[in-house]
């Protein structure tokens, strides 16, 4: 089966490392993406990589390697809503297209976020 890649850059926004998930690799069936996530994601860093939008794929990072604080991203096939992403509750994921059809996703601390919407109203 062919499926399509999509090209995001995330930017880690936390005072903590996001590491990859360790079975991420490890699990049958699963197609690399065509530049590998990068281990961990240092903080207040981007990196840019791929992800297949194959539906029941998706790439898994833990907020200081915290099993217990993960952030999943998948792509989908979808026009609208091509990236999703999900956080626990202490942290704030937002998902913006660019110009080039590539996809950003921000994360950061929930009191950045709330900090930032307060001071721009």
């Amino acid at each position: 089966m062919t499926h399509n890649f999509v090209t995001i850059t995330v930017t880690n926004l936390t005072n903590e490392p996001l590491v990859l998930e360790d079975d991420f690799s490890g699990q049958p069936g699963v197609e690399l993406p065509i530049s590998a996530p990068p281990r961990s994601i240092d903080r207040h860093t981007s990196v840019e990589f791929s992800i297949s939008t194959k539906a029941d794929e998706g790439v898994t990072y833990n907020v200081g390697g915290d099993r217990d604080r993960p952030v999943f991203l998948q792509a989908t096939a979808a026009e609208q809503d091509a990236v999703q992403a999900w956080s626990p509750p202490v942290c704030t994921t937002e998902v913006f297209s660019t110009a080039s059809g590539r996809y950003a996703v921000s994360i950061a601390p929930y009191r950045t976020s709330a900090r930032k919407t307060l001071l721009h109203r």
